[in-house]
């Protein structure tokens, strides 16, 4: 046998380094392959359908925002309402898909819907306190006792806390508590009355109180039959509205055994209310839900796939915000106004009757000249001394408003357009519209003009009339335009 020299030697060593070499770069190889594919970046391209859609010509161009006269203008007939709110509604829905193809990594954000309250039915809880005649001295607000923290002398706002200097009304979650006062320092508990849905504030007016409380439909009993009335199926998602103002009328002569005397439920949510000499004014503003009109896009499978500065996902975004607009227009036009506008349900006697808000030709409802929205506002007079429900409504359609009061002027506030308006319209500053009522006749809202100013009015406390001149405060720039880099 030959023994290796040392130069063989070190060709066999050469050999086996040669050879783990190789092996290592293997699997080396092997590794990345197995990272890859796991990633995903070596697996094949998924089909992606291109939605079959022919764009036209001007599809995506955004008129220029023309600004005109703030003055509040009625409308010619309910049809005239009708096409004016659904052509709002279109342009909207269009600004917000055009918006979605623009902004690909937009985040759709949603409401978080707890569960369903379990409401109570209204009815006075007797503690067994008789009530007692009123022997003691007359007592004066403001010399006896202290009354509301009212932002103007003779306008009574809602709160939850009231008194008559003789008894104590006093809101605890869904109760209703009446103390009287015998002598100042004693407090005697007299009744609790339970309240459906969330109690958030009261006016007082003699015998009579009403208590206003906020609620979902979802939240009202099931058994309550207001629900038919509603038009409810059963689906949460097919509610007209998902906010409603409820004013629960009570007869409160006897304070240890108050009586409802109705409900009303109105849809919308609640703003704010005012109290002049027993005529109730309440502002809501209503946000019609349309079941099914789309402002997101649907992306087709694979989409997501495809690389991100394919000009691929450009055309689909586009083809499919266009068949949206299609499919949006189709479900716009096969809705009646009833559909638009809200409504009001009495219940009182066991009954429910529907008041329906087109009535008298829609000549309670008015909008600004350059209005594009579809919110509506409404202005709720309500006679509190009155044994049945009579009340008068004006409703005004924009943005969801401030509003402040004196004994005679009510002044809405609102933002003159909505955030979406001001899309590939970056060069206007936010403006408020300010609309004045004369409230002095308790049985009358009489518009009395309209003006606009530069910025937005933070809350009621920016606003303030004397001697027949408006004072507002406001904020001047651009608000919200989540698509500009420096508003």
């Amino acid at each position: 046998m030959t023994q290796p020299d040392a130069h063989g030697t070190t060709v066999l060593i050469t050999e086996a380094r040669l050879l783990c070499v190789m092996w290592k770069k293997r699997m080396a190889a092997v590794a990345l392959c197995s990272l890859l594919l796991l990633s995903g970046c070596l697996t094949p391209q998924q089909d992606v359908e291109v939605p079959d859609v022919v764009l036209p010509e001007g599809w995506s161009t955004i008129t220029a925002r023309t600004v005109a006269n703030p003055h509040l203008n009625g409308f010619d007939d309910c049809a005239s309402l009708e096409d004016a709110l659904k052509a709002s509604i279109e342009e909207e829905y269009r600004v917000q898909l055009l918006q979605a193809i623009a902004d690909e990594n937009q985040y759709w954000g949603g409401v978080w819907m707890d569960g369903a309250e379990m409401a109570m039915e209204d009815g006075a809880v007797s503690t067994g306190a008789t009530a007692e005649p009123r022997t003691t001295p007359t007592r004066t607000e403001g010399e006896d006792f202290s009354g509301t923290n009212n932002q103007e002398a003779g306008v009574d706002e809602a709160d939850f806390v009231k008194t008559d200097g003789y008894h104590i009304y006093y809101l605890q979650g869904q109760r209703l508590h009446v103390f009287s006062v015998p002598e100042f320092g004693e407090l005697e508990a007299l009744s609790t009355t339970t309240v459906s849905g969330t109690p958030v504030s009261m006016m007082l007016d003699g015998d009579r109180l009403v208590v206003v409380s906020t609620l979902s439909p979802w939240s009202v009993a099931r058994d309550h039959p207001v629900i038919d009335a509603m038009g409810w199926d059963g689906d949460y998602n097919d509610w007209r509205t998902s906010s409603l103002t409820k004013f629960t009328v009570l007869d409160i002569e006897n304070r240890s055994q108050p009586e409802v005397q109705r409900e009303l439920f109105i849809e919308g949510s609640y703003i704010t209310a005012r109290e002049v000499n027993g005529t109730v004014r309440s502002i809501t503003h209503a946000w019609m839900d349309i079941h099914g009109i789309q402002s997101w896009l649907s992306l087709p499978n694979g989409y997501y796939s495809l690389d991100v500065d394919n000009p691929l996902r450009l055309e689909i975004r586009e083809k499919v915000a266009f068949q949206a607009m299609i499919d949006n227009r189709r479900l716009i036009d096969a809705l009646s106004l009833s559909d638009l506008i809200p409504q009001v349900y009495e219940y009182a006697n066991g009954e429910v009757t529907l008041h329906s808000m087109s009535d008298n030709a829609c000549q309670e409802f008015v909008a600004p000249e350059d209005s594009m929205n579809r919110g509506i506002s409404s202005i709720f007079s309500l006679d509190l001394a009155s044994d049945t429900f009579t009340y008068e409504v004006d409703h005004v359609i924009g943005t969801y408003p401030q509003v402040y009061a004196s004994a005679d002027v009510l002044v809405l506030a609102e933002s003159a357009f909505a955030g979406w308006w001001f899309w590939d319209n970056d060069g206007k500053d936010e403006m408020t519209n300010l609309h004045t009522f004369d409230i002095s006749a308790p049985d009358a809202t009489l518009y009395t003009g309209s003006g606009r100013i530069n910025g937005t009015v933070l809350n009621q406390f920016s606003l303030s009339e004397h001697e027949g001149v408006l004072r507002v405060a406001t904020t001047t720039g651009q608000w919200n335009r989540w698509w500009m880099n420096d508003p």
